[in-house]
């Protein structure tokens, strides 16, 4: 069966793994903060050290890394560089890479909240659940229903301005999801995004990858 999993407690699971790997470094707080390509000669001889035979050349990617906890900058080198940072690609803006989205942008709202759901949901267990209440129209993934669950709705941002968000009115929109007033919950955090269709027009440049 599908096995549902909130991100955080699937990267942690990964960082286990990989914290295993001798062959694999994983450090964390550092952003990128500029990007190079280089070419590197190499020049090869034979057992006479005076006697050239051959020279190659090759590409070579310098990083430019941020740390961000005291904004201490550093630099690597690698033969290649693969950005994983999504459609806000900072390594795309750096490379000069355009991309084509859709005309509209939607805002939407992520809560995480703790609440036990089992008594609201009884036999009726899922993955997802749909709200079709105005008040908190949108869906809460079932992640824990003894527990984590995250609520995901559009917001209309000229009524209600992400700025103008506080913690009452998640409880509000969490408390008309459940449809309950007897159930506890407790709002852990809240953000809004914003969900857009976006492509790059190009995934590569020398070297590097998005």
């Amino acid at each position: 069966m599908i096995h549902n999993i909130p991100q955080p407690a699937l990267e942690q699971e990964l960082s286990n793994f990989i914290a295993k790997d001798p062959n694999v470094t994983l450090i964390k707080g550092f952003s990128i903060h500029g990007v190079e390509q280089v070419s590197t000669q190499a020049i090869l001889v034979t057992n006479e050290a005076t006697r050239l035979t051959e020279s190659q050349t090759g590409d070579e990617v310098v990083a430019t890394v941020e740390e961000r906890s005291t904004g201490k900058l550093h630099q690597t080198k690698s033969r290649h560089l693969i950005a994983c940072d999504g459609r806000r690609s900072k390594v795309r803006e750096l490379l000069g890479i355009e991309s084509e989205s859709e005309d509209s942008d939607q805002t939407m709202m992520t809560i995480h909240f703790n609440a036990n759901l089992r008594p609201v949901v009884g036999d009726r267990v899922g993955m997802l659940y749909w709200i079709m209440d105005p008040i908190a129209a949108g869906f809460i993934i079932g992640y824990d229903l003894d527990g984590i669950q995250v609520h995901i709705s559009q917001v209309d941002v000229e009524q209600h301005p992400v700025e103008s968000w506080r913690e009452d009115m998640c409880r509000a929109k969490i408390r008309g999801a459940i449809g309950k007033d007897d159930v506890p919950f407790d709002i852990l955090s809240y953000r809004p995004w914003v969900f857009r269709r976006q492509v790059a027009y190009t995934f590569q440049q020398g070297n590097i990858f998005l």
